[in-house]
């Protein structure tokens, strides 16, 4: 495959190819690689490293081990690269925030740990960042919670710890999905959620957010799940309920989850 340097698209995916990426170091004008949904074991030493024309790179459901090669941060134009569904372990290398051109970036389902980069909240292009199911601890970057083109954010299944900034609604403006779950934030849902006009779901379920749920939530005239249950949120009189009455402006809502947290009393009509 390597002597086939006129070559600009190679697909292989959906087979049972094993063991190692190849060495096509030499397909200089290659711009779209997918090997997904093989058995692929390893990569060959900077195997991609010379592949500067790379524009879509899909490597995700594979046996792929080790580190993220790092040869894969030369990727220049690179605008998008999926690596889901692999064994990857190690850190997420803060050399991708290198790769100026990405918009989609796909790296959950895989065994990495440590922080989030700030480095990937230098990607001014990013639309899509996934980093759920992974063993990433932390918080996440103020770099990305500040990213004004970011629309959707999921680090699902993680160790990550903090309080949510009470800006976030302001500093992602364009937001449509939110996945947060299964970890360890705590501190209020902040109301300005409810100001990105475009959030369509919002995730925070299995965590440790307390107080009320924020009523502005009802300005997401396009949100359809809010998946809040298994926290300690809290609903204790007539007004912290009021955020039940908000969701009626909600029309395309249909999800609506709060079991196991801590409301009290009477469901309002």
């Amino acid at each position: 495959l390597g002597n086939l340097t006129l070559l600009k698209i190679l697909d292989l995916s959906s087979n049972s190819l094993s063991d190692q990426l190849p060495d096509l170091n030499r397909l200089r004008k290659l711009q779209f690689l997918v090997m997904s949904n093989n058995k692929l074991q390893h990569f060959a030493p900077n195997a991609l490293t010379n592949c500067s024309n790379l524009l879509y790179l899909d490597l995700s459901a594979n046996n792929l081990t080790g580190s993220i090669p790092p040869g894969i941060s030369f990727l220049y134009n690179l605008g998008f690269m999926n690596l889901q569904s692999n064994n990857f372990t190690g850190l997420i290398p803060s050399s991708l925030g290198n790769i100026t051109q990405l918009v989609y970036l796909y790296l959950d389902d895989n065994q990495l740990e440590g922080s989030i980069p700030t480095e990937l909240g230098q990607l001014a292009k990013l639309f899509q960042l996934s980093l759920g199911k992974n063993k990433l601890s932390g918080i996440i970057p103020t770099t990305i919670l500040n990213h004004s083109s970011l629309s959707i954010l999921d680090v699902n299944t993680n160790s990550l710890r903090m309080a949510l900034p009470s800006t976030i609604g302001n500093t992602l403006p364009n937001l449509q999905a939110l996945g947060l779950n299964n970890n360890k934030f705590h501190g209020q849902i902040p109301a300005s959620l409810g100001k990105p006009p475009n959030l369509l779901i919002i995730q925070l379920h299995s965590n440790y957010f307390t107080g009320p749920i924020p009523s502005s939530l009802g300005n997401l005239s396009y949100l359809r799940k809010l998946i809040l249950d298994q926290n300690k949120l809290q609903a204790n009189d007539s007004k912290s309920w009021e955020f039940l009455d908000a969701l009626s402006n909600c029309s395309d809502l249909q999800v609506l989850s709060l079991y196991d947290n801590q409301l009290q009393g009477a469901i309002p009509n």
